[in-house]
Protein backbone atom coordinates (compact mmCIF):
# COMPACT_ATOMS: atom_id res chain seq x y z
CA UNK A 1 0.00 0.00 0.00
CA UNK A 2 0.90 3.65 -0.39
CA UNK A 3 2.05 6.07 2.36
CA UNK A 4 -1.13 7.18 4.01
CA UNK A 5 -2.49 10.91 2.82
CA UNK A 6 -1.46 13.75 4.31
CA UNK A 7 -3.88 16.37 5.07
CA UNK A 8 -2.92 20.01 3.66
CA UNK A 9 -3.07 22.49 5.98
CA UNK A 10 -5.24 25.70 4.98
CA UNK A 11 -3.59 28.90 5.59
CA UNK A 12 -5.19 30.90 8.30
CA UNK A 13 -6.07 34.32 7.66
CA UNK A 14 -5.10 36.94 10.45
CA UNK A 15 -7.08 40.34 11.18
CA UNK A 16 -4.54 43.07 11.63
CA UNK A 17 -6.19 46.58 12.84
CA UNK A 18 -4.98 49.51 10.89
CA UNK A 19 -3.50 53.02 12.12
CA UNK A 20 -4.74 56.30 11.16
CA UNK A 21 -2.32 56.97 8.47
CA UNK A 22 -2.95 53.44 7.04
CA UNK A 23 -6.90 54.15 7.02
CA UNK A 24 -6.46 57.66 5.96
CA UNK A 25 -3.85 56.07 2.66
CA UNK A 26 -6.74 53.53 1.72
CA UNK A 27 -9.61 55.89 2.23
CA UNK A 28 -7.78 58.37 0.09
CA UNK A 29 -7.25 55.14 -2.48
CA UNK A 30 -10.04 54.53 -3.75
CA UNK A 31 -13.42 56.69 -5.18
CA UNK A 32 -16.49 54.53 -4.70
CA UNK A 33 -17.63 53.75 -0.88
CA UNK A 34 -20.97 53.13 0.68
CA UNK A 35 -22.43 55.76 2.87
CA UNK A 36 -24.99 54.95 5.67
CA UNK A 37 -27.37 56.50 7.06
CA UNK A 38 -31.09 56.38 8.59
CA UNK A 39 -33.84 57.24 6.12
CA UNK A 40 -37.58 57.35 6.93
CA UNK A 41 -36.43 55.40 9.96
CA UNK A 42 -34.79 52.82 8.64
CA UNK A 43 -31.03 52.07 7.72
CA UNK A 44 -29.95 53.07 4.34
CA UNK A 45 -26.83 52.04 3.02
CA UNK A 46 -26.04 53.75 -0.94
CA UNK A 47 -22.83 53.69 -3.02
CA UNK A 48 -21.33 56.96 -3.72
CA UNK A 49 -19.01 58.72 -5.97
CA UNK A 50 -16.59 60.41 -3.87
CA UNK A 51 -13.11 61.80 -2.55
CA UNK A 52 -11.33 62.34 0.57
CA UNK A 53 -9.36 65.29 1.46
CA UNK A 54 -8.05 67.16 4.61
CA UNK A 55 -10.07 65.05 6.89
CA UNK A 56 -13.50 65.15 4.65
CA UNK A 57 -15.23 62.94 2.87
CA UNK A 58 -16.99 64.95 -0.02
CA UNK A 59 -19.51 63.29 -1.94
CA UNK A 60 -21.37 65.32 -5.06
CA UNK A 61 -25.59 64.42 -5.08
CA UNK A 62 -27.92 65.93 -7.14
CA UNK A 63 -31.08 67.51 -5.11
CA UNK A 64 -34.10 65.67 -4.68
CA UNK A 65 -32.20 62.36 -3.83
CA UNK A 66 -32.36 59.52 -0.97
CA UNK A 67 -29.02 61.47 0.23
CA UNK A 68 -31.49 64.71 1.02
CA UNK A 69 -31.97 62.68 4.83
CA UNK A 70 -28.01 62.53 5.48
CA UNK A 71 -27.40 66.15 6.44
CA UNK A 72 -26.97 66.77 9.80
CA UNK A 73 -27.30 63.22 11.10
CA UNK A 74 -24.50 61.19 12.06
CA UNK A 75 -23.60 58.86 9.44
CA UNK A 76 -20.96 55.94 8.54
CA UNK A 77 -18.90 55.23 5.41
CA UNK A 78 -17.01 52.22 4.50
CA UNK A 79 -15.01 51.63 1.68
CA UNK A 80 -12.68 47.83 1.06
CA UNK A 81 -10.84 45.83 -1.03
CA UNK A 82 -11.83 42.20 -1.11
CA UNK A 83 -10.46 39.30 -2.64
CA UNK A 84 -13.31 36.51 -2.01
CA UNK A 85 -11.18 33.45 -3.31
CA UNK A 86 -8.39 34.22 -1.25
CA UNK A 87 -10.39 35.58 2.08
CA UNK A 88 -7.68 38.88 1.91
CA UNK A 89 -8.14 42.78 1.55
CA UNK A 90 -8.73 45.27 3.82
CA UNK A 91 -12.11 47.80 5.28
CA UNK A 92 -12.35 51.21 6.31
CA UNK A 93 -14.83 52.52 8.19
CA UNK A 94 -14.97 56.19 8.85
CA UNK A 95 -17.89 57.99 11.07
CA UNK A 96 -19.34 61.26 11.30
CA UNK A 97 -21.83 64.00 10.77
CA UNK A 98 -22.87 64.77 7.39
CA UNK A 99 -23.38 68.55 6.14
CA UNK A 100 -24.17 70.17 2.83
CA UNK A 101 -21.27 72.27 1.96
CA UNK A 102 -20.34 75.39 2.71
CA UNK A 103 -17.55 78.22 2.33
CA UNK A 104 -16.33 77.13 5.73
CA UNK A 105 -15.20 73.70 4.18
CA UNK A 106 -13.00 74.73 1.63
CA UNK A 107 -12.69 74.12 -1.94
CA UNK A 108 -13.63 70.52 -3.03
CA UNK A 109 -11.58 68.61 -4.30
CA UNK A 110 -12.11 66.53 -7.77
CA UNK A 111 -14.50 63.56 -6.71
CA UNK A 112 -15.22 60.81 -9.60
CA UNK A 113 -17.95 60.72 -12.40
CA UNK A 114 -21.00 59.99 -11.17
CA UNK A 115 -22.24 56.08 -12.47
CA UNK A 116 -25.37 58.21 -13.29
CA UNK A 117 -25.59 60.61 -15.77
CA UNK A 118 -27.23 64.46 -14.40
CA UNK A 119 -26.00 67.72 -12.83
CA UNK A 120 -24.84 67.05 -9.50
CA UNK A 121 -24.95 70.93 -7.87
CA UNK A 122 -24.74 70.11 -4.32
CA UNK A 123 -21.36 68.52 -2.27
CA UNK A 124 -22.48 66.83 1.37
CA UNK A 125 -19.19 66.47 3.35
CA UNK A 126 -18.88 64.26 6.23
CA UNK A 127 -16.10 65.32 8.31
CA UNK A 128 -14.70 62.59 9.68
CA UNK A 129 -14.64 62.10 13.89
CA UNK A 130 -14.20 58.19 13.77
CA UNK A 131 -11.91 55.99 11.93
CA UNK A 132 -11.08 52.26 11.88
CA UNK A 133 -9.82 49.98 9.64
CA UNK A 134 -8.65 46.10 9.44
CA UNK A 135 -6.39 43.76 6.92
CA UNK A 136 -7.18 40.18 6.45
CA UNK A 137 -4.08 38.75 5.40
CA UNK A 138 -2.86 34.90 4.60
CA UNK A 139 -0.70 33.11 7.28
CA UNK A 140 1.29 30.44 6.06
CA UNK A 141 0.40 27.11 7.13
CA UNK A 142 2.05 25.82 10.18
Amino acid sequence: MGEPATAIQPAAVVVRELGDAACRALLGSRDVGRLGFVAHGYPLVLPVSYAFADGRIWISTGGGSRLDHAPLSPVCFEVDDLDAASRTGWSVLARGVAHWASADDGVPPATAPPWVPGPLPARLVVKVRRLSGRRFERTAPS
